[in-house]
């Protein structure tokens, strides 16, 4: 009798070609020299391995504020020029921020 392969099995290549992208993405976070290329690689792992298009990525100024670095060409579209945030304000990205999200 042939043996039915599970969809666990079938899926499992897709799984190890998603885990291969994610130790390829970290090793070049790994060495990425700037704050800016980590956010470009952020977002790019985000949009290519798991289909993101609305991504912005911000990164803490000396000055306390959440200023976006990083915008998809979606996300613009969609929402537009995307504020800074004081690190210390009330709004969602603020309070993400502050508990570590």
């Amino acid at each position: 009798m042939p043996k039915r392969h599970s969809e666990r099995d079938r899926q499992r290549p897709q799984r190890e070609s998603v885990i291969a992208e994610v130790q390829r993405a970290t090793q070049e976070l790994l060495v990425a020299e700037t704050s800016q290329e980590v956010a470009q690689l952020t977002a790019e792992t985000a949009e290519q391995l798991f289909g993101y298009e609305s991504i912005v990525v911000r990164l803490a100024t000396e000055t306390g504020v959440l200023e976006p670095v990083v915008v998809t060409e979606h996300a613009a579209f969609e929402m537009g020029d995307r504020p800074e945030y004081d690190c210390d304000g009330e709004t969602p990205v603020a309070r993400a921020f502050r508990r570590g999200d």
